[in-house]
């Protein structure tokens, strides 16, 4: 892998976690202070701040830092391959273009060509919140668990 994928990678890696809003949670005080990801991007591809979060909820970042990677082929080309069909499918689909966006528009030079091709993409609206029937999957991301065997 080239040391240009591997930095856009991470910038996928950092976008994904601001999105999660995990930089308020980090170790990394520079994290907390600026509110957005400045961590080291590990070779598996995490942040510091993902460390801190439970099996399902590394696996729900991971696939979204994989669709973000299938975002940006979809913004290379200009056309999105596959438009997903059902809630959480498509929401997490348009987070993964999201994610990819702000990786691009990371480069000044990059982002008026960017503004251009997500319009002509019609990618120009964003939802942060996710539709009913994907929210429950949401719900507890970055919370501890509350059972008995997490109390001291």
């Amino acid at each position: 892998m080239s040391s240009e994928t591997a930095s856009f990678n991470a910038s996928l890696s950092r976008h994904a976690a601001d999105l999660f809003e995990m930089p308020q949670d980090c170790r990394n005080r520079n994290c907390r202070r600026t509110g957005q990801c400045r961590g080291a991007v590990s070779a598996d591809g995490e942040p510091p701040c993902i460390t801190v979060l439970k099996k399902n909820d590394r696996k729900l970042f991971a696939l979204h830092v994989e669709l973000a990677e299938l975002g940006a082929d979809d913004i290379r080309r200009g056309k999105i391959q596959q438009l997903e069909k059902e809630p959480f499918d498509a929401f997490s689909q348009r987070l993964g273009h999201l994610i990819a966006a702000q990786a691009f528009a990371d480069l000044p030079q990059n982002r008026a060509a960017l503004r251009k091709r997500l319009r002509a993409m019609k990618i120009t609206t964003w939802s942060r919140r996710p539709p009913r029937a994907a929210a429950f999957i949401y719900s507890g991301f970055g919370q501890p668990e509350n059972d008995a065997t997490s109390r001291p």
